[in-house]
């Protein structure tokens, strides 16, 4: 591998052995720690099982002399005590223990009795000065216990006691170490042996791993200066003195070198002369503080030299290796020369950027995460009425007043959680706005998130406009409009007023000119009635006188002939030019004719009579049927068939109506409007030319019913029908679909009066094009007069 040289694998060499010496330090030294841990473990258990043997002992002897001194009682000496106990409670021989009773004899000399008959177990006397006399007297005094002891061969054994106080002597219990280390101990002997095993074992597994280790730490070498050998950037391994160890190929290809070319060269080869020194300060101050110049102790920027004598700007990092034959510096360089290109080209446009936010009026100013300025142009600065700055590194609680802040640190929240530019109006008020310079005034703002290269919003970029002046001139457009809209309000409520006052006018005059109208035209057909009925009634009257004088004549001439028959020539010729029979047949006739056409006279003159009703003005009960037959006998002349239309037919489907409270007079002219109206529609759809038959005939349909407390009548035509436009206006006053001359608008007009305000009914259109239509009236049965 090219730049990897001996000197690389020759201080590996030198280093292994330090670290195998190292290896077996370590081992050892973790050996004896875990021996003597063990140790000390070995030790605890036995305290620990001693301890129980004592525990044991003490709670075995104090059930003894509980169950001893009950018997004590009734018994003289300790060994009948003993032997009762022994007998009563059959005590058992604990195995491998020493049970037995003591007592003071007079002469102060303890001595004791062994379990066991008096010739197997004689008294026993006890040395006076030995640790187990001083047991026996502990014990008769009162105390309970046990102690580690030399008994009387110099075996070690624990002894524990308890008195008697009613034989006033004591319960002693014996027991030597060996036979409690070998009840409680045959496990800390296989422990021993399998600790002395795990050491064994965990030190050739550490140094098998330590090998191991070592072999890794070995490859770890290779593979980490193959990955030197690989870098992009050039590497170069130097010693204390500055000289040149190791350079990899793509350091050599930097500096246009070969490895021969380098090896054992100073470092200053690859500088211009007069970056040497500052090389040199560079070295010295990393080996005196391990740290680099500049700051953060980054990398640093140096010119470096090529073979062929071409300099280029470059960075260098250096970092610390320590072997044991001296130390080695590695240095990373990198050519930095399209960097700089960069940063040139971009500090062109910062440059360009500057000179466009300071030639502009409007405020600019950037902001990061915590709403601090980091940027703020001239503009912006007076703003907010101080230098640039002091601007800087502050948010808006430490420039603007405390309720202009709060709003713009809000608006900025909300930018950045939504992340899209928005557009606001946004008032900056100082905090020193005491100042006749440092007026509130309002700014049109745009505002959006500028984010990192990965996408994360880092901060917020504004751009702000004064619009005081226009937001004032607005102000005052606005009230101006305000006032404005005030008045034309007031106006057009006036208007409103005056129009209900002329259409109220409209329909007093209408119904003033209608009324008029049929006064006039009831007084009329009275007067004509009047007049007609007159000279009909005469002759209705003397047509019964005529009849009966002309049978009575015709009887006479009868009679004539029968007695004197025609002899006379000159009577016969003028009977015969008078066709006497003929004439005595046909004057039978005229008279019916004469009779009828008088009885129909009448019934016109009725009518006339019911239709004005000049005699009933006032509100009173009518029958609506005769007022609705009234209308049809008055207009049965429109109903014929003409040489254009077919005749009209006329349904009348009349229901079971009460007599109703109403304007009889004025009803009629409801009724006689919308018949004349349903005349006037078949007329125009049965249009017919001369010779052609309709699909259908004209019809009128006239229906009664009571609904409720109301009376309901329908007139329904199979007519053109209407469009929902012209439903809506009909009632209008002076609207109407007819031709010039031959409709004023009034008609529905005053239906509507008629029925609504007059009656307190309703009327109603429902209609369909091509279909017809049916005008519904509804009027109360009663308006208060019963």
């Amino acid at each position: 591998m090219m730049g990897v040289s001996q000197n690389q694998e020759i201080g590996d060499d030198a280093d292994r052995p330090n670290n195998r010496q190292k290896l077996v330090y370590w081992t050892v030294g973790f050996t004896a720690i875990t021996m003597a841990v063990a140790g000390i473990g070995i030790y605890l258990l036995d305290q620990m099982v001693l301890f129980q043997g004592r525990s044991h002992l003490e709670q075995i002897v104090q059930i003894q002399a509980q169950l001893i001194q009950g018997i004590a009682t009734v018994t003289d000496t300790p060994q009948t005590a003993w032997k009762s106990a022994q007998q009563a409670y059959q005590l058992p021989q604990p195995s491998g223990m020493r049970v037995a009773i003591a007592w003071v004899e007079t002469d102060d000399s303890p001595v004791m009795w062994q379990q066991g008959t008096a010739s197997d177990r004689p008294w026993i006397p006890v040395i006076p000065d030995s640790e187990l006399a001083d047991a026996i007297h502990r014990a008769i005094v009162g105390e309970t216990g046990s102690e580690l002891i030399t008994d009387e061969q110099g075996i070690p054994a624990i002894v524990a006691y308890a008195p008697i106080p009613d034989l006033n002597g004591a319960v002693l219990t014996q027991i030597e170490v060996r036979q409690i280390r070998s009840s409680y101990l045959p496990g800390p002997a296989i422990a021993t042996g399998i600790a002395s095993l795990f050491i064994c074992t965990t030190g050739i597994l550490f140094v098998y791993q330590s090998n191991r280790f070592l072999t890794l730490e070995k490859r770890n070498s290779h593979q980490y200066q193959a990955m030197l050998e690989a870098a992009p950037e050039g590497t170069i391994a130097i010693t204390d003195g500055g000289k040149i160890h190791w350079m990899n190929t793509a350091a050599l290809q930097l500096f246009g070198y070969s490895e021969s070319e380098l090896q054992g060269q100073n470092l200053k080869l690859l500088m211009p002369w007069l970056m040497q020194q500052e090389i040199d300060a560079y070295l010295t101050l990393f080996l005196n503080t391990r740290k680099m110049p500049g700051e953060n102790n980054s990398a640093y920027e140096l010119v470096g030299q090529r073979k062929n004598g071409t300099t280029f700007p470059i960075e260098l990092a250096i970092a610390h290796v320590l072997l044991p034959q001296g130390q080695l510096y590695t240095l990373f360089v990198r050519d930095i020369t399209e960097r700089k290109r960069a940063q040139e080209k971009l500090q062109e446009s910062y440059n360009l950027l500057q000179a466009i936010s300071e030639g502009t009026t409007d405020s600019i100013f950037v902001k990061d995460l915590q709403g601090r300025y980091l940027s703020i142009n001239s503009a912006g600065a007076k703003a907010i009425g101080k230098p640039i700055d002091e601007i800087l590194g502050k948010n808006d609680t430490e420039l603007l007043s405390p309720e202009t802040a709060r709003q713009r640190m809000k608006n900025d929240h909300r930018i950045f959680l939504e992340g899209e530019t928005q557009l606001l109006e946004e008032e900056i008020v100082p905090l020193n706005a005491d100042s006749p310079s440092s007026q509130p005034r309002t700014y049109l703002t745009s505002k959006t998130v500028y984010r990192s290269a990965q996408g994360y919003a880092i901060g917020l970029i504004g751009v702000a406009r004064d619009i005081s002046d226009r937001v004032e001139a607005e102000t005052a457009l606005r009230d101006t409009v305000e006032r404005l809209h005030r008045t034309s309000g007031e106006l057009q409520e006036k208007n409103q007023q005056l129009e209900a006052t002329l259409t109220q006018l409209q329909r007093t005059q209408t119904q003033l000119i209608q009324s008029e109208k049929m006064s006039s035209l009831g007084q009329m057909v009275a007067g004509i009635a009047h007049e007609i009925n007159n000279p009909v009634n005469f002759i209705s009257g003397n047509l019964g006188y005529v009849r009966d004088y002309l049978v009575n004549l015709l009887d006479l001439v009868e009679l004539y002939r029968q007695q004197y028959g025609e002899t006379d020539p000159i009577i016969a010729d003028k009977l015969e030019d008078i066709e006497f029979d003929f004439l005595q047949e046909d004057l039978q006739k005229i008279l019916g004719s004469m009779k009828v056409g008088t009885d129909r006279i009448r019934g016109i003159v009725q009518s006339l009579r019911t239709f004005s009703r000049l005699d009933e003005a006032e509100m009173k009960q009518v029958n609506i049927h005769e007022g609705i037959e009234s209308a049809l006998l008055i207009l049965q002349g429109r109903f014929k068939a003409t040489d254009k239309r077919p005749e009209i037919d006329i349904i009348p489907e009349f229901g079971v109506l009460p007599s109703v409270e109403c304007y009889a007079g004025q009803l009629n002219q409801v009724f006689m409007n919308l018949l004349n109206n349903a005349i006037d529609a078949l007329e125009q759809k049965y249009n017919c030319k001369l010779g052609e038959i309709p699909p259908e005939s004209p019809t009128i349909r006239i229906l009664t019913a009571v609904t409720g407390d109301r009376v309901t009548i329908r007139i329904i035509d199979n007519g053109p029908g209407m469009t929902p436009e012209i439903q809506a206006r009909l009632f209008d006053p002076f609207f109407t679909t007819k031709p010039v001359g031959k409709g004023t608008g009034l008609g529905l007009s005053v239906c509507y009066q008629i029925i609504v305000e007059k009656h307190q009914g309703k009327i109603s259109c429902h209609a369909t094009p091509d279909l017809g239509s049916e005008f519904a009236i509804e009027i109360p049965i009663f308006q208060g007069l019963t």
